[in-house]
């Protein structure tokens, strides 16, 4: 379990929704997070996410991510295979 603030962005129609998140679960295949936003994203949405890493460069992630649930402000996701989840995530995860 992890607590790393962050960003999300999603589009619906014509409207953009923005908010603040904090990263709960962290995994290579995707990431659960809290959303502090009214507005939640759907199943099957895309994401758009930026967050820092706990390390000593605190490292910004950015990364696309499809929503596969939604329980309350809880937010599980999937990474998406052509974003891959870079380099410096994937070291983080190893560690």
């Amino acid at each position: 379990m992890v607590n790393l603030p962050g960003t999300c962005d999603f589009t619906r129609g014509d409207r953009v929704f923005q908010g603040r998140l904090k990263v709960m679960d962290l995994s290579i295949g995707g990431m659960r997070f809290k959303l502090g936003i009214d507005r939640k994203p759907l199943v099957g949405e895309s994401l758009n996410l930026e967050f820092h890493l706990d390390d000593k460069n605190r490292t910004l992630v950015k990364t696309g991510a499809k929503v596969r649930s939604v329980k309350g402000e809880y937010i599980g996701t999937k990474f998406g295979t052509s974003v891959g989840i870079g380099p410096e995530l994937g070291f983080y995860l190893m560690n």
